[in-house]
């Protein structure tokens, strides 16, 4: 995922996701390391990027579920799990395509309104999916606030899919 500096442009990875359900396995990376979750083994294992130090523990059951459900539910690519079941106040609609776009990619947009601390802000969230495949490549996460004239890009998730192979390469490139 990446995060907008203060011109509001995207220049920085935040964090690196990697899933794999075949494997039961989730790893993240940030500036502080990596994270690995192996479900399968009941290990959680950190390794810390400036003294590559590795730690292992085990994952206590209540762990389990939770690490389970966010592997089952693709890393909370969307606001809700279901989207054929889009709550009051979502819209969610095929979006004209943009020249800009490779071919046999469609986009979609789902806007909603969200009511904050007095305050009345919009969400947009635009997904580009693979026509062929219809899995996402890339969504765009927006917000607007009634100061902006304009939606301000949040965050871009940008996805690759591997086999079990190329998974277990990341994993052993990341040191454990």
């Amino acid at each position: 995922m990446s995060k907008p500096d203060e011109t509001g442009l995207l220049t920085e990875i935040t964090e690196e996701r990697w899933v794999s359900r075949t494997l039961d396995i989730s790893m993240s990376k940030t500036e502080r390391g990596f994270v690995l979750w192996d479900v399968s083994k009941r290990l959680i294992r950190s390794k810390h990027s400036e003294t590559g130090e590795i730690e292992t523990n085990q994952l206590l059951d209540d762990d389990i579920h939770g690490i389970k459900q966010k592997i089952s539910d693709f890393v909370g690519i969307m606001p809700f799990n279901d989207i054929s079941q889009i709550p009051p106040g979502y819209e969610w609609t095929r979006v004209n395509d943009d020249p800009e776009v490779s071919e046999g990619i469609e986009i979609y947009e789902l806007k909603s309104e969200a009511i904050g601390y007095k305050r009345k802000s919009l969400r947009k969230w635009l997904v580009f999916a693979d026509a062929k495949k219809n899995l996402p490549q890339k969504i765009e996460w927006y917000k607007k606030s009634a100061d902006d004239v304009e939606f301000v890009l949040i965050t871009v998730q940008e996805f690759e899919y591997w086999d079990d192979s190329e998974m277990q390469k990341a994993i052993e490139a990341a040191g454990f």
